[in-house]
């Protein structure tokens, strides 16, 4: 009972909040620069609210929630010489629609309740919160959090009541899903995704334990051999054709139809010819090593230059080319015997090689098991 009449105090502070959001009440004043800055870069978008986070380990900072419309974004900044510079600008972290976003920032020592133990709780003043509440509803939200932690503000929990009536929270390698509608835990889904909060993407989120079982996974470890990969932030909300190759010559993954999102983990194995050679997950239970255009990578990130061995060789038996060796090793060709590839890495005990077949020319993975002849 207690929970429940929590409940209804929180969605009536929202509701007043939100009316309050639109007379300008801000969460904090933003000051003159901010306010000048904002109109000089984007003259046609208000300023819904503010908020400023103070004392972090690496100053201040301070988030302004913008709104054109349906239209939302999120705008950073922090303190550098007495002054608030720009650092941050992200559309897909906030929850779109038409109506009205706020920002939530509990302040330095302030109480707040916590809704798993249902106690109160001193906070640290180093979180705040992106709320929204869908027009001519009474407790349709949607909200993301982020807490300062290891250098940044990572995610912290997200919840979007039109999809689960609870909320995941963010834990190292699965996400706790909370349902308020009995007040208690759900289930736990194992898994990594974006919490970068420059990365992260609010629409593409699980927002309930079914999509999380069915989107997360997660990243491998890479066999012994000469490939090795690092995992990589891009910028969420991104997608980028994935080849099977270094470049347009080779064929295009998927059938024609293959990409990879920006919103899940991706390794990088290096680059080659102005392409970087990455893996990354389709769904649960399967996962894809292709290659994206190197323009992709954010900025001011580089990865190291890829040496290939070239080798010649010949296949003695029919063989299986995959894209996915580490998961499915789902088949991508089919390779009769006789057939001349190039030998050009070593995952564990799976060959990379280049080859040309009906399809067009590609570069996949082959079981060391086949027994390769006419080595040169």
């Amino acid at each position: 009972m207690f929970k429940q009449i929590s409940l209804l105090v929180c969605i009536i502070l929202f509701s007043f909040s939100n009316a309050m959001a639109n007379e300008q009440a801000f969460c904090d004043n933003p000051p003159t620069e901010v306010k000048e800055h904002i109109a000089s870069r984007w003259s046609d978008w208000s300023i819904e609210d503010y908020a400023l986070i103070e004392d972090t380990p690496d100053g201040d900072y301070s988030f302004a929630l913008l709104n054109r419309g349906s239209a939302r974004m999120l705008i950073g900044y922090r303190e550098r010489d007495g002054h608030m510079a720009y650092w941050l600008k992200s559309e897909p972290v906030a929850p779109q629609g038409e109506g009205h976003g706020w920002l939530l920032h509990p302040k330095k020592g302030e109480e707040v309740m916590n809704n798993i133990t249902d106690m109160l709780e001193v906070s640290d003043g180093l979180s705040f919160t992106i709320r929204y509440l869908v027009p001519n509803s009474e407790n349709s939200y949607r909200s993301v959090s982020f807490h300062w932690e290891n250098n940044g503000f990572k995610l912290h929990s997200f919840y979007d009541y039109d999809q689960y009536y609870g909320t995941a929270y963010v834990k190292d390698g699965y996400l706790d899903y909370w349902n308020w509608g009995v007040w208690e835990h759900d289930t736990n889904v194992y898994g990594v995704l974006q919490t970068e909060l420059r990365y992260v993407d609010f629409a593409s989120l699980p927002k309930s334990p079914e999509q999380a079982r069915e989107s997360l996974s997660t990243p491998p470890d890479i066999p012994a051999g000469t490939l090795n990969a690092q995992e990589m932030n891009f910028v969420g909300g991104q997608k980028y054709d994935v080849y099977l190759g270094p470049g347009k010559s080779y064929v295009r993954s998927g059938n024609g139809k293959g990409s990879v999102s920006t919103n899940d983990w991706i390794q990088v194995f290096g680059e080659y010819d102005g392409y970087i050679m990455i893996q990354y997950d389709l769904s649960s239970d399967r996962y894809r090593i292709g290659w994206i255009d190197a323009t992709s990578l954010p900025k001011g990130k580089t990865v190291d230059l890829l040496v290939f061995d070239e080798y010649e060789m010949t296949l003695s038996q029919s063989c299986v080319l995959t894209d996915d060796p580490l998961r499915s090793q789902s088949e991508v060709v089919y390779l009769p015997e006789g057939t001349p590839v190039t030998r050009l890495a070593t995952l564990g005990d799976w060959l990379y090689v280049r080859v040309q077949t009906s399809q067009g020319l590609l570069c996949g993975f082959i079981s060391s098991d086949c027994v390769l002849t006419n080595e040169q």
